[in-house]
C-alpha cells in the first residue's frame, strides 16, 4: 500500500511540473516571456572533473518580453572553483547577452522557430587568469524549434557558436 501511495504523489508530482530550456540546461525552447514580462531563472550548477570542480553559484538568467516574439537576455553567474591541489578561488563566470527572435508560431505554421544570437564575454580579466572563465569572446547562433502533440513538447536546438581565440564549433540537442 505505502508503494501504491508514493507512486501517486509522484505521478501528481510529474504532472504539476512545468519543463523548459534554458539554463543549466544546454539547449533552449523558442518560447520568450511575453510583451512586458519577465522570466527569472536561478540555478545553481556544478561541473566535475578529475583535479577540479566548479559551482556557479547561483546562475543567474534575466529575461525580459519585447513583444509578443523577442526576448532580451542577460546571462552570468558567480563561480567558486576547488582544484585538489589548493583551496577554493571564486570571481566572476563568463557573461552572456542574447536576443531571441521566434519567428515562426505553431498556431499559423504547425511549429515554433526561433534564432536566439548571443555574444558571450567576460566581464573582468582576473577571472579568465584564475581559470573561472574561458578566454575571449564567443558568438553563438543557435536555431530553436518546437512542435506540440496534444500533452506532448518536443524541441530542439541547432547552430553555429565561433570563438575568438580556439576553436569554432557546432552545438546541437
Amino acid at each position: 500500500m505505502r508503494q501504491l501511495a508514493i507512486a501517486a504523489i509522484a505521478l501528481c508530482i510529474t504532472r504539476a511540473a512545468f519543463a523548459q530550456g534554458g539554463p543549466p540546461m544546454i539547449t533552449d525552447d523558442p518560447g520568450t516571456p511575453g510583451p512586458g514580462k519577465w522570466e527569472n531563472n536561478v540555478a545553481i550548477a556544478f561541473e566535475h572533473r578529475s583535479d577540479e570542480t566548479a559551482y556557479d553559484l547561483p546562475a543567474i538568467d534575466l529575461n525580459y518580453g519585447v513583444g509578443e516574439h523577442i526576448q532580451l537576455t542577460l546571462q552570468t553567474a558567480p563561480v567558486l572553483l576547488k582544484r585538489n591541489d589548493h583551496g577554493p578561488i571564486g570571481g566572476l563566470g563568463g557573461t552572456e547577452a542574447a536576443l531571441k527572435w521566434r519567428f515562426l508560431d505553431q498556431e499559423t505554421s504547425g511549429f515554433d522557430m526561433s534564432m536566439f544570437p548571443r555574444v558571450i564575454f567576460n566581464v573582468t580579466q582576473s577571472s579568465v587568469r584564475r581559470g573561472l572563465a574561458e578566454d575571449g569572446t564567443r558568438f553563438q547562433i543557435p536555431f530553436q524549434i518546437a512542435k506540440t502533440y496534444g500533452r506532448w513538447h518536443t524541441d530542439a536546438e541547432f547552430g553555429p557558436r565561433a570563438s575568438t581565440i580556439g576553436r569554432s564549433e557546432w552545438l546541437y540537442g
